[in-house]
């Protein structure tokens, strides 16, 4: 009987642990920092801090534990977003505006990445860009307008690269704590800096963490 009890008890955790496992969080990341960039301080900071927020939040990074790609390449970037698989985290560091585009390469309009370029359904974006944010264009490109548990953000004016530096200074101990649109207004008001941060989709119900 006691062996009986003891197989019974044995497959039950067993069971738990396949439970737990298979509602863990398996969402991914990556992190993109425009080669013109490389080698600014508050530029390669900011990417640096994004990813251990990403991470923090529970994303699994596709590029490897506390790394981000360097590219001027528009099409590397495209390639993520159009890859299958569990790419439902984005982060970019580039210049932008408000048309909206951003840019790997502002020499060159040929890698400018446009709303034509997007494409999948996403959780959590940022683009750490000037004045991308600045309409809902860009986050409804990523479908995270309208929808439960997905939100873009970014800047609806220009950003500094010190500023932004400062902001997700502030940031990163409050994500995952509160709202999506309450952490990020508290890193704002922390800030001496003018931090235009902006989010569309579902920042007031949640907290940004990985599915």
């Amino acid at each position: 009987m006691k062996k009986v009890i003891s197989a019974i008890i044995i497959l039950l955790v067993f069971a738990t642990i396949i439970s737990h496992a298979s509602i863990a969080a398996t969402d991914e990341f990556k992190a993109f920092l425009a080669k013109e960039l490389q080698g600014q301080y508050y530029d390669e900071s900011r990417v640096s801090y994004a990813g251990r927020t990403f991470e923090k939040l529970g994303y699994i990074n596709a590029a490897g534990a506390g790394k981000y790609t360097i590219t001027n390449s528009k099409q590397v970037v495209k390639d993520y977003i159009s890859g299958l698989g569990k790419n439902y985290g984005l982060y970019v560091v580039a210049h932008g505006n408000s048309s909206p585009c951003f840019t790997m390469d502002s020499s060159s309009n040929s890698q400018t990445i446009s709303t034509s370029d997007i494409s999948g359904i996403w959780h959590l974006v940022f683009i750490d860009s000037c004045s991308v944010m600045s309409t809902d264009t860009m986050a409804s490109a990523f479908k995270t307008v309208g929808y439960s548990q997905r939100v873009s953000m970014g800047w609806y004016d220009v950003i500094y690269s010190g500023a932004s530096y400062e902001w997700w200074g502030y940031f990163y101990p409050v994500a995952g704590t509160t709202n999506l649109r309450a952490a990020a207004l508290s890193a704002a008001d922390r800030c001496n800096n003018n931090t235009p941060i902006k989010a569309w989709g579902d920042k007031e119900n949640w907290n940004g963490k990985a599915w």
